[in-house]
């Protein structure tokens, strides 16, 4: 547990991020722009800091633009770095479900090498998995990992195979009412060969 002084201290971190007073670095992705603070971003991730150093046009502008990313996730990982978690709701979150948003947020910290966001992103995740495999957006959130999830971290493939295995025979006795599923496993080739896999050795899995 934090001492008063170590949590006071996090706790004025958390209010900067609402508070852009003394803010020297703008983070813009899509349409989107943050404010946000050398010190915070960079004592946490590698990325941040060789960005904002050297001769690198981001460090000397005080800019830096990530147009290939999903803003959602970028709003997630500054709630992050700034208070140790994120919210189910982001920029233009409506389209998104929660576990969805997971999966992006786990796939942006592989991406940048923020170890700590991607634990939480998982611990978000797991649970929504064995308390929502019956909803569209399970099947959703399948596409979503494997399509663009992150291409050698399984972790969260494993989290939806293992609820799978656990479920197969109210997934795969009840079609009509799965039909989302169905429809993934028959057109995400990846998917379909994990879940034989996982069947086929249940005792062998998760892969690593």
């Amino acid at each position: 547990m934090a001492s008063a002084s170590e949590a006071a201290i996090l706790d004025g971190i958390a209010q900067a991020y609402k508070d852009k007073e003394y803010a020297d670095l703008e983070i813009i992705c899509a349409d989107k722009t943050w404010k946000a603070h050398k010190l915070v971003l960079c004592k946490q991730s590698d990325f941040f800091k060789k960005a904002c150093s050297g001769d690198f046009k981001e460090g000397k502008q005080n800019k830096i633009e990530l147009p290939d990313d999903d803003k959602q996730a970028v709003d997630a990982i500054l709630a992050f770095l700034y208070t140790h978690k994120y919210g189910d709701e982001g920029n233009s979150q409506s389209d998104t479900s929660p576990m969805s948003l997971d999966i992006r947020v786990f796939t942006i910290a592989d991406k940048y090498f923020i170890e700590p966001l991607k634990v939480y992103a998982a611990s978000k995740f797991q649970p929504r998995t064995t308390g929502e495999w019956k909803s569209p957006e399970f099947a959703q959130a399948i596409e979503e990992l494997y399509t663009a999830g992150p291409p050698t971290d399984r972790s969260l493939r494993n989290m939806v195979l293992s609820v799978v295995r656990d479920n197969v025979d109210e997934l795969y006795g009840n079609k009509d009412q799965y039909a989302a599923f169905h429809k993934i496993i028959s057109s995400i080739g990846d998917f379909a060969a994990d879940v034989a896999e996982s069947l086929a050795r249940p005792t062998s899995f998760p892969r690593t």
